[in-house]
């Protein structure tokens, strides 16, 4: 039960339009309010800032999501008579939403630094990520849900609907891939940031 609300309402749209908010706004909301000249004029490099602002963006949405997972989690246990096992089905699951949070915070702050309006962005990886389930197995792999979802203790609503796939990650190269992808994604905003120039009139 609480796998599949979990992989839908925690993951799917929580964890995902959550990070989309506030990592897109990291820069772009300092545009939109014409205040990003002051961070920019700062005696301070650009790819401090930006890692600043992406940890701070990080530290927020895993406080609260992680919060939420843990707060959820044992309203949806109804056998009390495995304790341990609960536990660390929690913190697998909150492993899981911690990892999501760094992937998707990654990403969506790669697009608040590249796109003036970044909501088209965000609708195309939404779409993806939603029907990622149909793609060939090699395109699969490029994307977040995918490695998430082969984390859960338990398969998701449509892996169970049409069978697991036998082609899911292992644990370690769902982890890595994942942090690689965050890796990637920071350093390139981080570049972009670099490269920025205010240009308040065309916004």
């Amino acid at each position: 039960m609480f796998g599949t609300i979990y992989s839908v309402v925690v993951l799917g749209a929580t964890v995902f339009f959550g990070c989309a908010l506030v990592f897109t706004h990291l820069f772009r909301g300092e545009v939109l309010r014409r205040s990003l000249h002051f961070y920019l004029l700062a005696p301070l490099r650009r790819e401090v800032l930006t890692l600043a602002k992406y940890a701070a963006g990080l530290l927020a949405v895993c406080t609260l999501f992680g919060g939420v997972t843990i707060l959820v989690h044992p309203m949806y246990i109804v056998t009390a008579t495995h304790g341990d096992w609960v536990v660390l089905e929690m913190f697998r699951y909150l492993g899981i939403t911690l990892l999501g949070c760094t992937a998707y915070g990654a990403v969506f702050l790669l697009f608040g630094t590249l796109f003036r309006n970044p909501i088209l962005p965000v609708a195309v990886l939404l779409g993806w990520e939603t029907l990622n389930f149909l793609l060939p197995s090699g395109i699969r792999i490029a994307s977040v849900s995918y490695h998430l979802k082969s984390l859960l203790p338990v398969p998701g609503p449509v892996a169970q609907a049409m069978g697991v796939p036998a082609e899911l990650p292992s644990t370690g190269v769902a982890v890595m891939s994942l942090l690689i992808l965050s890796a990637v994604a920071v350093v390139l905003a981080c570049l972009r940031v670099r490269r920025m120039e205010i240009r308040y009139t065309e916004d």
